[in-house]
């Protein structure tokens, strides 16, 4: 695969605490974006240096216009689930309330802002 790889690195950042208090405020992330050359490192050769044996994730994109992305990353601070019909968080089986997985991750999503 000859061109470019442009691959995204997620990092949560801690929130800030004095004297033992947490502000009200959204947890900041910052993606961090290395671009690649793909004549000798694909994705998954990328992902399995990175990675290794850790827990991670692997999203590639299709080809189009403007490139393809891969998103690589690993050791998550939060896991999402849905298995079977049974949507947990973190491990922790959770009640659905009539909302749909998606939905439920769009509530997790908004206690995080992206830098």
């Amino acid at each position: 695969m000859a061109g470019r790889i442009r691959m995204g690195f997620f990092v949560l950042k801690e929130l800030i605490m004095k004297k033992g208090v947490t502000y009200n405020m959204k947890k900041k992330m910052k993606v961090y974006i290395k671009e690649v050359m793909g004549d000798t490192e694909t994705p998954v050769t990328i992902y399995v240096k990175y990675v290794g044996e850790e827990r991670g994730i692997l999203l590639e994109s299709r080809e189009s216009e403007k490139g393809r992305y891969s998103f690589i990353g690993k050791s998550p601070f939060r896991t999402m689930e849905k298995i079977d019909g049974i949507y947990k968080v973190d491990g922790e089986v959770i009640e659905k309330g009539g909302r749909k997985f998606l939905e439920i991750v769009e509530e997790y999503m908004k206690e995080y802002e992206l830098e």
